[in-house]
């Protein structure tokens, strides 16, 4: 989430909006408060950027729909 957040203009607002959840857990996702228990690989990390990447540009492009982001968190969670 982080990389949604810190390498674009999005806003803790669309994020949370994004992925239907509220702007204060997008917070406490960013600042490590929550979700951060679990040792991820490099290789698990650098696929998580390319999907938060992929995210952005169809939120910005006006291109994402449910469906490609339910595709998009069943391709990470696959791989974690």
């Amino acid at each position: 989430m982080d990389v949604l957040y810190n390498r674009s203009d999005i806003t803790q607002v669309e994020i949370s909006s994004i992925l239907g959840i509220t702007q204060p857990a997008v917070s406490q996702y960013i600042a490590g408060e929550r979700g951060g228990n679990k040792e991820l690989d490099e290789d698990l990390l650098k696929e998580i950027e390319k999907t938060a990447k992929k995210l952005y540009e169809l939120h910005d492009s006006g291109d994402l729909t449910e469906d490609k982001l339910d595709q998009l968190m069943c391709d990470i969670c696959k791989k974690i």
